[in-house]
């Protein structure tokens, strides 16, 4: 392949070569016109200096044969100079100069790292293969093209006719019985680096937080997960369009079968194709050290454009088109998702084998070290730069199990925030499969922590039964998102951590009813709450709740509220004025969100007076103020009225915890 490469290298600079002095004739006559004026500037300056040279001498005629010949030099310089754009230009094929029945040939790898050349004949030319843009129709042959067709993974091999660069194979049609390839015109691709074209997604839509995070009274998880799928799915690129241009192979490790059905379903929506069957094992391998030498992209190189690195690899395995002096490099020859501007990480892709399917062959690789960088992502095919960074994200999952140590997984996803949520479910989803593969009915508790400019941003909560750990998923997944996507300001992602623990077994509670042990307290005494719970079994268990009554508490009737963390949630989303504004907003709506494995109690007076002799009694929090407020809460609480708080607790529970009371005491001092 070098042999050829050079060898073609050789025949362009002997076209220039012959350019050159079949004009040099002419130069040589234009420079004897310009002889005079020089000879007239040298005289002019050898009269102002020492030492004037004899008119006729031997120094003067050889000093204007060397100012002759330097002049002669400056004349080629700038007429080569001139050249080299031509000579740019000459390198590419224009789509007005593609014939049927031109042949050529194409570059591509079809095992290792070897580039190698396959046979092309043009078919015709489609005009409007797509809006703006035309594709070239073409048959290959050679290393076995024949009998296995276009091969996926094949996707931005360079197409040359009459030795100049045509277009890139960007698509091809399963179970054709002749092997045509559809192929992207070069002027098509040249003009990826200069557009200035947003991307050709619509916009993902309203996102109302408030509304995707609320758990309704009572509710269980299986109405909650259903809006938090439907959130999710709406933050995703599109699903593609049927017969769309492509021909990347899909690069996949380290997923469970457990997680192979979610993943079958994401793929597809993150601009990957779904693997004919399970990943090899091979495509794990080691790999190089960073003291090894970088690889040198070339047309015809195999290259993988990384989503996901880490415990979990997903990504695309396409080809170089053509590489510019700057190390800068077109590819694929249609989009990955036509996201506009992107950020990923590249790397070498060797082949380890090219395996021959009835529907679509395919090549099966691996990526080597991301020596390289995806910036631009556009209709006609990607582009990047030989640049080693790129924007990841850290993702991390530790689970915890029954009696067994903790795991932990580490991940580096786009940060892209259309590719961001399902990256991050389809990662932790397999590392959760590794660690818990046999489905069952299970209680995870969960925490996701996101670090942003503004601080870690975290909340906690608890699922149950056989949707526990895609509660778990899709809740990290839309608070991920919303953040990344935010449009108050740059979050400014660091890192995003998913803590899970698996118990087994479903659980949840239920509140019966609560009774205080006494209806009359003094300032300064307890106020004690009996709560009977009930879990979905029908075994009941008591909780004893006390509330402190400060000293300086006026006498009158009082509200002992018990009140489960999801109506406490519900209803302060419902009577928000307004969603935050800014990411410090946002980090204190979403702390301020309840789990649902909490009992929270609360000893309410009326609002007014707010002073008790000469000290400010505290005013009642957002959450309890809210639920006391709204007027579609459960029965017993509804109609308390503006309230304060005196004193307020919170019990962990075991289990997701639904139900609300209240229960009215007397706050009355001692009579001596």
């Amino acid at each position: 392949m070098p042999r050829m490469m050079a060898q073609e290298a050789t025949e362009k600079r002997a076209r220039i070569a012959r350019t050159t002095w079949a004009v040099a004739p002419a130069w040589r006559k234009s420079w004897t016109m310009l002889a005079p004026a020089c000879s007239v500037i040298s005289k002019a300056r050898s009269r102002t200096g020492a030492g004037e040279a004899p008119q006729g001498s031997t120094e003067a005629s050889g000093g204007s044969k060397r100012r002759e010949a330097r002049g002669l030099a400056a004349a080629l310089v700038l007429l080569l100079s001139a050249a080299a754009p031509a000579a740019a230009e000459d390198a590419f094929l224009p789509l007005s100069s593609v014939r049927p029945g031109m042949k050529g040939y194409g570059l591509s790898v079809f095992s290792g790292r070897s580039i190698e050349r396959f046979d092309v004949e043009v078919v015709g030319v489609v005009p409007r293969a797509a809006p703006d843009r035309a594709q070239i129709l073409v048959r290959v042959s050679g290393k076995g093209l024949e009998e296995s067709g276009v091969v996926a993974g094949m996707s931005g091999s360079p197409v040359y006719l009459e030795g100049r660069l045509a277009g890139a194979v960007a698509s091809g049609w399963g179970f054709a019985k002749l092997p045509i390839a559809g192929v992207t015109p070069i002027e098509s691709m040249l003009r990826i680096e200069s557009a200035a074209t947003p991307s050709g997604l619509p916009p993902p839509g309203p996102r109302p937080l408030s509304t995707e995070f609320a758990r309704r009274p009572g509710e269980d998880d299986g109405p909650l997960l259903d809006r938090l799928t439907a959130a999710f799915d709406r933050r995703l690129p599109p699903p593609p369009t049927p017969g769309a241009p492509g021909l990347l192979a899909p690069v996949v490790a380290g997923v469970a079968q457990a997680a192979s059905v979610r993943l079958a379903s994401l793929l597809p929506r993150v601009g990957l194709p779904v693997p004919a069957s399970g990943p090899p094992a091979a495509l794990s391998q080691a790999r190089p050290e960073a003291s090894e030498p970088a690889p040198r992209l070339e047309p015809g190189s195999s290259i993988v454009a990384l989503l996901v690195d880490g415990d979990l690899q997903l990504g695309a395995t396409g080809t170089v088109t053509h590489v510019y002096p700057d190390g800068r490099f077109l590819a694929f020859g249609h989009p990955l998702l036509n996201l506009g501007e992107l950020d990923l990480p590249v790397a070498e892709a060797p082949i380890l084998v090219t395996l021959p399917n009835l529907f679509q062959s395919f090549k099966i690789g691996y990526p080597g070290r991301t020596d390289f960088r995806l910036s631009r992502d556009r209709d006609s095919g990607v582009s990047g730069r030989s640049e080693p960074t790129a924007g990841m994200v850290p993702l991390t999952l530790t689970y915890t199990g029954e009696g067994a140590a903790p795991r932990a997984f580490a991940f580096r996803i786009a940060a892209h925030p259309r590719l961001l949520p399902a990256l991050l479910v389809m990662a932790c989803d397999a590392a959760l499969g590794a660690a818990d593969p046999t489905p069952r009915e299970r209680t995870m508790r969960f925490r996701v922590a996101v670090r942003t400019a503004a601080g870690e941003i975290a909340y906690a909560d608890e699922a149950s039964g056989t949707r526990a750990r895609e509660t778990a998923l899709m809740t990290a997944a839309v608070l991920a998102s919303t953040i990344a996507e935010n449009e108050m300001e740059d979050p400014e992602l660091s890192g995003i951590e998913l803590a899970v623990e698996s118990l087994p077994g479903e659980r949840r509670l239920e509140l019966l009813d609560a009774s205080l042990v006494r209806r009359q307290v003094a300032p300064g005494e307890t106020a004690v709450a009996l709560v009977r719970l009930s879990s979905r079994r029908g075994q009941e268990s008591t909780r004893l709740v006390r509330l402190p009554v400060p000293k300086e508490a006026q006498e009158g009737r009082a509200t002992f509220l018990v009140a489960d963390g999801s109506v406490a949630s519900s209803v302060k989303q419902s009577v928000l004025p307004e969603e935050p504004r800014t990411l410090a907003e946002l980090k204190r709506f979403v702390e301020g969100l309840v789990p649902t494995d909490r009992l929270f109690a609360a000893l309410l007076v009326p609002s007014r007076p707010r002073a008790t002799g000469s000290r400010a009694l505290s005013a009642v929090p957002p959450s309890v103020a809210a639920l006391l407020s709204a007027g579609t809460v459960q029965g017993e609480v509804a109609g308390a009225g503006d309230s304060r708080v005196l004193a307020e607790t919170s019990l962990p529970l075991d289990s997701p915890f639904s139900g609300a009371v209240r229960l009215e005491l007397e706050i009355r001092r001692p009579r001596s």
